[in-house]
């Protein structure tokens, strides 16, 4: 409810195909947050790293007490 509650919103875009230089997949996206907004004082970055073979280390981007994920990156 937090986006809702500060009328968050996103700026998106994409590209992928020949429009890369390897023809990978590229998104970006922006927080359109004002930047008066109370999560802004809360950034974090946690870091999963999995004893489990095959798996990779996450990277989930988002703000303290914000249920969910705003980013994941992962391999």
């Amino acid at each position: 409810m937090l986006p809702e509650l500060i009328q968050a919103a996103c700026t998106v875009t994409g590209v992928w195909g020949n429009a890369t230089a390897d023809n990978n997949v590229y998104h970006l996206r922006g927080l359109d947050w004002n930047w008066d907004t109370p999560a802004n004082k809360y950034p974090s970055v946690i870091i999963y790293e999995s004893n489990e073979a095959g798996s990779h280390a996450i990277a989930n981007i988002g703000f303290l007490g914000l249920i969910g994920s705003l980013t994941v990156i992962g391999k």
